[in-house]
């Protein structure tokens, strides 16, 4: 999507400096058409858009957008101005990526290595977190090849958490299933559900099925392309063994490719040298420190700004790994992502770290990740950074009680320890309950997970798969919290305290935080209803302490896809949420009796 940040006058300054710089005119007034045909305003951002769009158009290549989505997406107006001064000799690029996904041994590496015409090999070992292969495909238009990067994704669950970081909307997925197993065994539908969460409606996808020739698959292909409108870009049955199918999913695949909005990007020559200087380092250095990294850019002329600008850019599409903004992470640059997901995949891995409940002990980091036969040796130096790599994305978090130990929340234990009171307790003397129910419109995976790491600071050591039990980090607000999934569906919170409104707000905060940032293929079901807050019996509005933010609620989520219900009126004896929320909730009747709130339809 374009800058919407970009202010008009810096984008009216370089559509000036553009005009001059790159004779656009005839080709942008070819390009300007179309958009205004959407029936949208056309602002100073979406013009630099429509420029470099314009610039792009070539024969059979249609309206492209070029990488000035990512540029701008990625480092906003400076990045986006740095890469379009670029363009001066810019030539274009046709490079895609992949992303391969689906259950655990259904035959992904061994679809890829057909795909390249590589001979079948039986007994393939599992793919353990992320391998990279390059596939070279033709264009669908025209006569020059592609590169297609194909992300081979471990289907094990253990790894999804990780595999999130990696989705792009600038990506081809292909969901592979086994014939052999079913629809339902194989998680079609669930997969499908997980790249739309994290990437959104516009995620092409193709359905590869293997092992056509033992059985013939039975796949409801009708119903998924309902469930999932623009979604799906095909279906295909294949068998690694014969090779069969293999010849047709090739050619779909180059199909899809070659329609990926960057596909024939432009990037200045010196840009490309830098890249291929820095990614022929790759095999021998997994990664370089950034002023490594600096420095090849300078020695191709790429400079300034120029030099941030192109990282983003192979970051954003999977040539490299690269955290600029964390000031843990931004001296790092790894060449070879798998070396980076090898290390994530050895933690999740690491058997004494799942017995202990999911407490990684950082005395145990070098025989995890330095003493290795079996792949990549990682030298303790990099410790530190893989560390806050987990940290940053949520994946383990630092025990207060001991800063040598980490808890892992992926690898917590399923059952749930016996706590010091749930939602059927009696109230303690002085206590409110504040109770939350989030519905969400389909799982969100990992939430519980999420949510552990991210309240890590109100930890009690007590947590589970499907739930988590917090005490507030100030004793003085005596505030304890029960977050537990009852479904796939719905998270019930509920905050017990002398004044439970302060932690019951964190909670509510941070759920609304993390879908709309880690799951944004929620945002498919709008919420409707009162936007005002209930009144109480008296026909009076809700006092201070009586979810006032409730007013606010439904807007919040309205692009989230979810709906909350509370209870917290602590005198009266029930009160009614109004309205439909978007079929979400519909007429359900909230009460509470002395702190103590229940249900009822």
């Amino acid at each position: 999507m374009p800058d919407r940040a970009l202010r008009a006058n810096a984008g009216l300054a370089a559509v000036t400096e553009l005009c001059g710089l790159l004779g656009v005119i005839r080709p942008l007034d070819a390009a300007v058409g179309p958009v205004k045909q959407r029936d949208r305003g056309f602002g100073a951002g979406e013009l630099l858009t429509g420029i470099a769009a314009a610039r792009g158009v070539r024969p059979g290549g249609g309206d492209r957008a070029d990488a000035v989505a990512a540029a701008g997406g990625a480092g906003g107006s400076d990045a986006l101005c740095s890469y379009l001064r670029s363009l001066k000799d810019a030539v274009a690029q046709y490079e895609a990526k992949i992303l391969v996904v689906g259950e655990g041994n259904v035959g992904k590496t061994s679809l890829l290595a057909a795909l390249r015409d590589e001979p079948f090999v039986a007994e393939r070992p599992t793919t353990h977190g992320i391998e990279i292969q390059a596939l070279t495909l033709h264009h669908p238009d025209l006569d020059l090849n592609m590169t297609v990067r194909a992300w081979d994704f471990g289907g094990q669950e253990v790894y999804r958490i990780t595999h999130q970081f990696f989705f792009s909307r600038r990506a081809l997925y292909l969901l592979v299933w086994c014939a052999r197993e079913g629809q339902e065994q194989n998680e079609v539908d669930g997969w499908l559900r997980r790249i739309r969460l994290r990437v959104g409606h516009e995620a092409r996808t193709l359905i590869v099925t293997t092992h056509c020739d033992e059985r013939h698959p039975e796949l409801d292909y009708p119903y998924l392309a309902r469930s999932y409108p623009g979604m799906l870009a095909g279906r295909y049955e294949i068998d690694n063994l014969s090779g069969n199918g293999i010849a047709e999913l090739r050619t779909g695949i180059a199909g899809e490719a070659g329609r990926l909005p960057h596909m024939g990007q432009l990037i200045s020559p010196r840009w490309i040298a830098a890249r291929d200087d820095i990614l022929s380092r790759a095999k021998a250095e997994p990664q370089i420190r950034y002023a490594q990294f600096e420095e090849l850019c300078q020695s191709h002329g790429v400079v300034g700004d120029e030099i941030g600008t192109l990282a983003e850019l192979l970051h954003d599409s999977g040539q490299i790994i690269y955290y600029g903004g964390d000031e843990g992470l931004r001296d790092i640059v790894v060449l070879n992502p798998e070396w980076l997901t090898k290390a994530i995949s050895y933690v999740l891995e690491d058997e004494p770290t799942r017995q202990s409940g999911g407490v990684l002990d950082h005395t145990c980091l070098a025989k995890i990740w330095q003493d290795r036969d079996d792949g990549f040796s990682y030298p303790e130096r990099y410790h530190p950074y893989f560390l806050r790599l987990m940290e940053k994305f949520d994946v383990s978090y630092r025990l207060e009680d001991n800063e040598q130990s980490s808890l892992v929340a992926q690898l917590v234990p399923h059952e749930r320890p016996d706590l010091e009171w749930d939602s059927h307790a009696a109230l303690a003397e002085g206590k409110r309950s504040l109770a939350l129910t989030c519905r969400l419109t389909e799982p969100a995976p990992g939430l519980i997970a999420w949510l552990t790491v991210r309240h890590h600071g109100a930890s009690t050591g007590k947590h589970w798969r499907n739930g988590v039990f917090l005490r507030h980090p100030n004793a003085m607000y005596a505030s304890e919290a029960l977050l537990e999934l009852t479904n796939p569906r719905e998270l019930a919170i509920e905050v017990r305290a002398p004044s439970p409104d302060l932690f019951l707000h964190v909670l509510q905060d941070t759920v609304e935080d993390l879908i709309r940032k880690r799951w944004p293929g929620l945002n498919g079901v709008k919420l409707s209803g009162d936007r005002h807050p209930p009144e109480d019996d008296r026909g009076q509005g809700c006092q201070a302490g009586c979810l006032a933010w409730f007013a606010g609620l439904v807007p919040a989520s309205w692009a989230l896809g979810l709906a909350f219900v509370a209870a917290a009126w602590p005198v009266r004896d029930e009160v009614a949420v109004p309205g439909d929320l978007g079929g979400q909730v519909r007429g359900e009747l909230v009460k509470e009796r002395r702190g103590k709130s229940i249900r009822s339809r």
